[in-house]
């Protein structure tokens, strides 16, 4: 068994879509955590090459040494129905719902410091939350609109 889901980082200035896929297959619940570890650092927002490195290089610090777990390609491989979209051009993060396509129907998006400000489990939210989340909207007003 594993615990798939992905983080893909759009390419700035590519068509949307064109961008890297950061893959892990044991550590999917822990990922929406890690990914705002490294956003959190605040580094390189606006690059997305460097910023795609620290989003692998944190979800390699538990388990550097493993010859299993992680991979980085061009397309996905496995684990599409949990995906963290990181856009460095728009600053934002989009969250995908189980069943949805991780591109073109994104649940949830927040800027980057709405994200870094998220303190819960963002996979089991989805869950319960089929509409989308609009850029800016607190929690609060999207909790509202339940």
């Amino acid at each position: 068994m594993g615990d798939r889901a992905n983080v893909f980082v759009q390419q700035r200035g590519a068509p949307r879509g064109v961008g890297v896929w950061l893959y892990t297959h044991y550590d999917g619940a822990a990922l929406p955590a890690t990914l705002r570890a490294a956003l959190a650092m605040r580094l390189r927002w606006k690059d997305d090459s460097y910023l795609t490195r620290i989003i692998f290089q944190k979800m390699l610090d538990r388990s550097f040494d493993r010859e299993l777990g992680f991979g980085i390609s061009s397309a996905p491989t496995d684990g599409r129905d949990r995906v963290l979209v990181v856009d460095c051009a728009e600053q934002t993060v989009s969250i995908t719902a189980y069943g949805r396509d991780a591109l073109d129907e994104p649940a949830s998006v927040y800027t980057f410091e709405e994200y870094i400000a998220l303190r819960r489990d963002v996979w089991r939210d989805l869950s319960r939350r089929p509409r989308t989340r609009r850029p800016g909207q607190s929690d609060a007003a999207y909790d509202e609109e339940r």
